[in-house]
């Protein structure tokens, strides 16, 4: 756990030194080559309903292990796909927040220029989604398909994404994860 904290420390310097745009999706198992929101919508939802409609009840509860199984025979078999350890992860956390009917937020990529950034990434669509930095909120437009991205802000202080649905509120640390769960 400290050591993947102290990687995603490492990526955001990184970032925030070179002025490049840089993929986020990695957690310390490897970069997420599919993101899960737009991945789900592609590859999953013809089975699975749109947002896991059709999931049941009894999915939320699935063991992690169980999950992880299911979602890399799911991601593989019907979906096509090639995942890695990190997509699996993204994809369960994701499937997890859509099972217990919370909003989710995924930073795909933070685009970085002196003294400012500005970050990129997914989220349920109908979340209202916000970044708090230093007591000032800015909202961020989510589109029709989840997708957002910030205007620039500066990268001094410590950043907060808030999505907030009809039902919870969840909260996302650039710093700390690159998915909420």
């Amino acid at each position: 756990m400290k050591t993947s904290v102290i990687s995603v420390l490492l990526v955001l310097c990184t970032i925030l030194l070179s002025g490049n745009t840089i993929n986020l999706g990695d957690n310390g198992s490897g970069i997420v080559k599919y993101p899960p929101v737009s991945t789900f919508k592609s590859s999953c939802a013809r089975c699975h309903g749109p947002q896991g409609a059709s999931f049941g009840e009894d999915f939320g509860k699935l063991p992690q292990r169980e999950l992880e199984r299911f979602i890399r025979l799911m991601m593989k078999g019907p979906g096509g796909l090639n995942p890695n350890k990190a997509d699996i992860d993204a994809m369960i956390a994701y499937s997890q927040a859509l099972a217990k009917h919370r909003p989710f937020i995924f930073i795909t990529s933070a685009d970085t220029l002196t003294n400012i950034i500005s970050y990129s990434g997914e989220s349920l669509p109908g979340t209202t989604l916000s970044l708090t930095s230093q007591g000032e909120t800015l909202q961020i437009k989510t589109g029709k398909d989840g997708k957002w991205r910030t205007g620039p802000v500066a990268p001094s202080g410590h950043f907060i994404f808030i999505a907030v649905d009809k039902t919870d509120t969840v909260r996302l640390e650039p710093g700390k994860a690159l998915w909420t769960n």
